[in-house]
C-alpha cells in the first residue's frame, strides 16, 4: 500500500443514527482523524474505501466516524458487517 497512512482505527460495533448515517464506534489505536479522510479495512483494503464525513467523542471514552453512504441500503448492507474488533487503516484526502 503506497498511501500514507494518518490513523489507525479499532471497531466495537456500528449503528445507524437517524437523519445522520452510519457510525462506526470504537478506539483510535494511533494517529489523527479528521473529517474528510477515507476508512479502509486493514485486512482487505481493496475491498471498503468510505469517506469519514463526521467524529463523534462519547463519554465512554469512544470514538464514533460518520460514515458517507451512498444511500439507505448501502447503509443498512454494512451496519450488517462484523466489525467488532477490526482494525481500518484511515488515510488523508487525496490533493
Amino acid at each position: 500500500m503506497s498511501e500514507i497512512i494518518s490513523a489507525t482505527f479499532n471497531a466495537e460495533c456500528s449503528f445507524l443514527i437517524t437523519g445522520r448515517g452510519l457510525m462506526f464506534a470504537g478506539d483510535i489505536l494511533s494517529g489523527t482523524i479528521s473529517r474528510g479522510d477515507t476508512i479502509i479495512l486493514q485486512e482487505d483494503p481493496d475491498s471498503f474505501h468510505k469517506e469519514i464525513i463526521g467524529i463523534e467523542f462519547g463519554t465512554n471514552a469512544k470514538t464514533g466516524l460518520l460514515i458517507k453512504c451512498e444511500n439507505l441500503e448501502e447503509q443498512q448492507a454494512l451496519r450488517q458487517w462484523e466489525i467488532e474488533g477490526k482494525v481500518f487503516l484511515i488515510l488523508p484526502p487525496q490533493v
